[in-house]
């Protein structure tokens, strides 16, 4: 379960929100690209 006091600086403000225990495997963005998008390292 994401834990919003851990997420990303970076996350934008809302209700859709990566914290820093994400494994990078991009279901997320696949899933839900219209909210949730890869970080500009690829590493979340």
């Amino acid at each position: 379960m994401p834990n919003k006091n851990d997420r990303w600086p970076e996350s934008a403000p809302g209700k859709w929100y990566v914290d820093q225990s994400c494994d990078a495997c991009f279901l997320c963005v696949d899933e839900a690209p219209r909210n949730v998008r890869e970080s500009a390292e690829g590493e979340y």
